[in-house]
């Protein structure tokens, strides 16, 4: 049975075993009968919720497991993972979020976002946004930081729409999406150099390369 969310969050050292906040049944209650505005995996929708700013709920639901992230303007705000074992939230729900896993967006009221943020708080964001581990520091080696990566693809000075985009580093796949309307797509990375690799509608690839930082965290590409 669902309980009503409560106001702080709980104190979780291990696994809960009767889980307090969200249950599967009261996610399904907030997204009630919303339309589902995008799916994907959680890193993809993470950087177009950032690039759009979007406020609302993330939802996965597998073989007896969920999951959710929330977002407030586009800043990942909570997180809650439900298993027969109990329920996660927040740093600790994320660490349950792995790749395969295809979640699906709603919109939501910020106030109710908000409210839902409070017992399920992320306070170190960067481990549900990273799919590959070639997003994680190294042992030892400080990390470099971390934020949106937004490219624009134009030809002739229009954008393109629908164009798949990949970054890539050291030789591995970082992300892969597809262009928006107004030409863009956006990852959530740490800052560094980067492949940018774009697929035309001939097939043809053309790379670029990307220094992207905190001064430079968007470029437009000319086709």
């Amino acid at each position: 049975m669902a309980k009503p969310c409560q106001a702080a969050l709980p104190d979780i050292t291990t696994r809960e075993e009767t889980a307090v906040g969200m249950e599967p049944e009261s996610i399904r209650d907030i997204i009630g009968n919303s339309e589902t505005i995008d799916e994907g995996s959680i890193s993809d929708l993470a950087g177009r919720a950032a690039a759009r700013k979007f406020t609302g709920i993330a939802w996965f639901s597998r073989d007896r497991k969920e999951a959710c992230i929330l977002f407030l303007e586009g800043n990942p705000a909570g997180a809650v993972y439900t298993d027969d074992q109990g329920t996660l939230y927040g740093d600790k729900a994320m660490l349950r979020f792995g790749s395969g896993q295809v979640f699906r967006l709603h919109a939501l009221d910020p106030a109710r976002v908000e409210s839902l943020a409070r017992i399920s708080r992320i306070y170190q964001p960067l481990g549900v946004l990273k799919e590959t581990s070639s997003l994680v520091p190294e042992i030892g080696k400080k990390a470099a930081g971390m934020g949106t990566l937004v490219i624009q693809l134009r030809k002739d000075g229009a954008p393109r729409q629908g164009l798949r985009v990949s970054i890539r580093r050291s030789g591995k796949m970082i992300g892969s999406d597809h262009t928006l309307g107004d030409g863009t797509v956006s990852f959530r990375a740490e800052f560094g150099e980067y492949d940018c690799v774009v697929q035309l509608p001939s097939q043809e690839l053309r790379t670029f390369r990307i220094p992207f930082s905190r001064a430079l965290p968007r470029f437009v590409l000319d086709l």
